[in-house]
């Protein structure tokens, strides 16, 4: 929409219930910015709520910038959709029924209507955390990249995958001797499962003499 502060809404201020709506959806933007965690639980445990509201917060805030379906989703579906891309083991709220009423529904069966009425959500899911995982990508490279330049021997595999990648290096190769056919491994040093595929392969192109 064009004006900003009616991102997130699908209806005018005037009708019944989007007033509370507005004020639901500042509560919970305000949560995801600063939010307030329980002290007295243990440290393992706030920094598991921290890790939760942070993917929550980062998959809701994606919805936005897609616009995807930004006429017929208002807010509480977005944050559904974000909550929803969270690992099950991770969701903060834990549950259905606390997630409904941390946005302001007196119930689920809203949810659930949702989405019975509407495919797209479901397949918004399916979706949106490879996309999340996207942002990712060239922190990871970069990541690799510094573990693969340590020339220390641990970080051999991390050098094979990183010469992969780049295209530099290509560690599988079609051999065919004598209507054998196999593919091996020729990076040094073989390990005991290619040097013992490579013996297999040449006993049975010496039985074929």
């Amino acid at each position: 929409m064009s004006n900003e502060t009616e991102r997130g809404f699908t209806a005018s201020p005037a009708v019944p219930g989007q007033s509370q709506s507005r004020a639901s959806k500042r509560e919970f933007e305000a949560f995801l910015e600063s939010p307030t965690i329980d002290p007295n639980t243990d440290p393992k445990t706030q920094q598991s709520v921290r890790e939760s509201i942070e993917i929550l917060s980062d998959a809701y805030w994606r919805q936005f910038e897609s616009g995807e379906n930004e006429e017929k989703w208002d807010w509480r579906k977005h944050a559904y959709i974000a909550w929803s891309c969270v690992p099950k083991s991770m969701r903060y709220p834990k549950t259905l029924e606390e997630f409904a009423d941390f946005v302001g529904l007196s119930n689920t069966s809203t949810i659930r209507k949702w989405r019975s009425k509407d495919p797209d959500i479901a397949t918004r899911i399916t979706t949106l955390p490879k996309l999340l995982l996207n942002r990712h990508v060239a922190d990871v490279l970069n990541a690799l990249a510094t573990v693969a330049s340590d020339p220390v021997p641990q970080a051999h595999q991390d050098r094979k995958l990183f010469l992969e990648i780049a295209g530099v290096h290509n560690p599988k190769s079609d051999i065919n001797l004598r209507g054998v056919v196999g593919t091996v491994e020729l990076d040094d040093p073989l390990s005991d499962e290619e040097q013992e595929r490579i013996e297999r392969i040449l006993k049975e192109v010496a039985a074929q003499k």
